[in-house]
């Protein structure tokens, strides 16, 4: 499927359980934020609603539009508390994204990340498939960039795990090591 910046594209149904991850190919054209200062992110909105149902209950359990709730979250692996819907929005600009997705149904969340190690990195490194964040060796900045579009992040070393987010691009502007948790 593809998605265009300023849009927002349904991607899939998800059930309970199942883990969620979504990639960003860049085929063309530019990005930047949108006037929420958003860039491409997923969107959860569940079937139904957390909260007292029975006035609206038909409502709620067909997941009426107007009626359930929304979560905004990073482009970063998922694992769906309940069911529902996942789409992709934001950003504006014209660039064209090429959106690859996996789903693993009816899998616990076992809790567990493993971490995949670059060291010595001085240039850009692709974005790891199921990478949701990423942790530094030495105080550090670092270029994400996504669709001509990036910004430089301040990192230091040590437990700070900083979200990837948009980035399909991490690029140490000097020489360090970068530790990147997966979800596989």
């Amino acid at each position: 499927m593809d998605f265009n910046a300023g849009q927002r594209e349904t991607i899939t149904e998800v059930y309970a359980g199942d883990l969620v991850i979504v990639r960003l190919e860049h085929r063309d054209g530019q990005l930047a934020p949108d006037k929420r200062g958003q860039l491409p992110h997923l969107v959860y909105k569940p079937f139904f609603a957390g909260e007292d149902i029975l006035p609206r209950r038909r409502q709620h359990l067909r997941g009426e539009e107007s009626t359930t709730p929304e979560w905004h979250l990073d482009l970063a692996p998922l694992w769906a508390p309940v069911p529902g819907m996942l789409a992709i929005e934001g950003g504006v600009g014209d660039a064209r994204f090429h959106v690859r997705y996996t789903v693993e149904h009816c899998r616990a969340d076992p809790h567990l990340e493993h971490t995949l190690s670059f060291f010595r990195v001085d240039g850009s490194v692709p974005r790891p498939r199921g990478a949701g964040h990423v942790r530094v060796a030495d105080p550090v900045t670092v270029r994400l960039g996504a669709a001509g579009y990036s910004v430089n992040v301040p990192m230091i070393p040590g437990e700070h795990r900083y979200p990837l987010g948009f980035a399909m691009t991490v690029e140490p502007l000097w020489l360090t090591s970068l530790f990147f948790g997966i979800v596989l």
